[in-house]
């Protein structure tokens, strides 16, 4: 679809995918300590992902539902990091 917005044919929920901005850290965040394996560092801070973001311009992108995160792709020249959740994209 056109418009950002995504879903699978098996009746997987909606879902928006737009550019990350750091208004989104705090759901970023808490996507990341729900991730197993994940481990939050001091590069993970407010301040530092938002230097990240400037740095890269149009690089991360998060997925959403409803207005709630669900999922993010943080790239750039030096990193690149993926988190998405199935679970939160499948039906109850």
């Amino acid at each position: 679809m056109s418009d950002g917005r995504h879903s699978d044919t098996k009746g997987l929920e909606m879902f928006a995918i737009r550019a990350m901005t750091v208004e989104d850290y705090d759901a970023v965040i808490e996507l990341m300590k729900q991730t197993p394996g994940v481990t939050l560092r001091d590069a993970d801070s407010r301040d530092a992902n938002r230097r990240y973001l400037e740095r890269n311009p149009g690089l991360s992108f998060v997925a959403a539902i409803d207005g709630a995160i669900v999922g993010s792709v943080m790239s750039g020249h030096d990193l690149c990091r993926v988190l998405v959740l199935p679970s939160t994209l499948t039906r109850c």
